[in-house]
């Protein structure tokens, strides 16, 4: 392959992509089963290039050829493909190219202060179905990632071991709002495991939830690890350090046994391995491109479709969230909400992260990864409402529809709006 990457980089070069295009049609031709999808891929690269320099979007080409590339190594087959396709992204940036957008204007009064804009993922079960800003955007998955770290309860038998209910599953899915529900499950959870409050390593906050923080100072109490609303989540993976037969000293780190099981689990499922950064948690978080990401919630809502390994785990924690909605988040959160209205599952993360399972929409069973750029949480919310409408879900009313902007004084200045053009591939 080596002479057709030389011809087809000095094409590239030259500005001539309808002709590297027609030169990898015909080594499409020749090659060998292993080549034929990096030879397609890189093909689609071409075509978008080739539409921009003519005046048209090579948008959805691109948007094809990232869902096709970001599955493979670079290099690979002896070719670098990444400068390619950086290459390809600002061509078509730099015209607008068609990109579909995904943002949340904020108004003051009439005019837009702020625009808070994301990048979408869409996949179905043949891959990338709908897209907006890139589908390829590397992320952080923060805290969306619990329902793949919770699967480790199944896959080391603990919850055989510990008696471990739904419950305690559901909270170690959570981003809780530390409820006094959420704290005696917590609670519960930590005395089947026959741990103190000391091993849990996620750190202290107050509660997210206004009415159960305002009680907790009402009673001039601090509050605990418990409060955390990660302390589900470290919960399970000391349930399943334990099952394991793993020290609990260190299971936060990321070459613990856990934490290496979790990233080789999110890894299958989503077809490439995840990169590593420390949580606000203090536990290993991991990045995909938003197209790995949504496949792995795709396969959270076909379960059956997944690697054999993990369906009856990828079940279980599905039916767990769907059966105490108000454990994996609280009342008054836009992921309780959606898993008690609509037949889907829900996962914030921080920093404007978002995933959701969508087993039953008008496409057909869907995964989705959501990642607004500048990090709003609250820009988010309104952003995955507007979408699970284009997908032919509605909620019904909410409260963070359209929502109002306030001052200080609690006089309404503005007000949230998503504008999304998906583009469907």
């Amino acid at each position: 392959m080596s002479e057709v990457w030389a011809v087809f980089l000095s094409l590239l070069a030259q500005g001539r992509y309808f002709e590297a295009h027609e030169l990898l049609e015909e080594a499409w031709r020749e090659a060998g089963e292993e080549a034929k999808p990096f030879l397609q891929a890189l093909i689609l690269l071409a075509a978008a290039l080739h539409q921009e320099q003519e005046g048209r979007s090579g948008a959805r080409n691109l948007a094809k050829a990232e869902a096709r590339l970001l599955s493979l190594p670079s290099p690979y087959l002896g070719l670098d493909w990444r400068p390619l396709l950086t290459l390809a992204r600002l061509r078509i940036r730099a015209r607008g190219g068609g990109m579909p957008i995904a943002q949340v204007l904020a108004y003051r009064g009439d005019l837009v202060e702020n625009r808070h804009r994301a990048s979408i993922a869409v996949v179905g079960q043949e891959g990338l179905l709908a897209y907006a800003g890139e589908a390829g955007l590397w992320a952080y998955m923060r805290s969306s990632a619990k329902p793949f770290q919770a699967l480790a309860l199944f896959l080391t038998g603990a919850v055989e071991r510990f008696g471990l209910g739904l419950e305690e599953v559901a909270l170690a899915t959570a981003s809780h709002d530390g409820t006094p529900e959420h704290l005696e499950v917590a609670q519960r959870f930590l005395d089947k495991l026959g741990l103190d409050l000391g091993v849990l390593v996620c750190g202290v906050h107050p509660p997210f939830d206004r009415e159960a923080r305002k009680a907790l100072e009402a009673q001039g109490l601090a509050p605990t690890v418990l409060h955390h609303n990660c302390s589900g989540k470290h919960l399970g993976m000391l349930a399943a350090a334990l099952a394991l037969g793993a020290p609990v000293e260190g299971y936060h780190l990321p070459d613990h046994p856990v934490q290496v099981l979790n990233r080789q689990v999110l890894g299958a499922l989503a077809g490439r391995d995840p990169l590593l950064a420390t949580d606000g948690c203090s536990v290993p978080t991991f990045a995909l491109p938003l197209l790995r990401a949504a496949r792995a919630f795709y396969l959270l809502a076909r379960p059956e479709e997944a690697p054999g390994a993990y369906r009856e785990a990828l079940a279980r924690v599905g039916e767990a969230m769907r059966r105490h909605p108000r454990l994996v988040a609280g009342p008054r959160s836009l992921d309780t909400l959606l898993m008690e209205r609509l037949p889907l599952l829900a996962k914030r993360g921080a920093d404007g992260y978002y995933g959701l399972a969508l087993p039953q929409t008008p496409h057909g069973p869907l995964g989705v990864a959501l990642k607004v750029e500048d990090g709003s949480g609250q820009a988010r919310e309104v952003l995955v409402l507007a979408l699970l409408r284009q997908l032919g879900l509605d909620p019904g009313e909410t409260p963070w529809d359209r929502p109002v902007l306030k001052n200080h004084r609690g006089l309404e200045v503005g007000h949230l709006e998503a504008h999304l053009d998906l583009a469907w591939v």
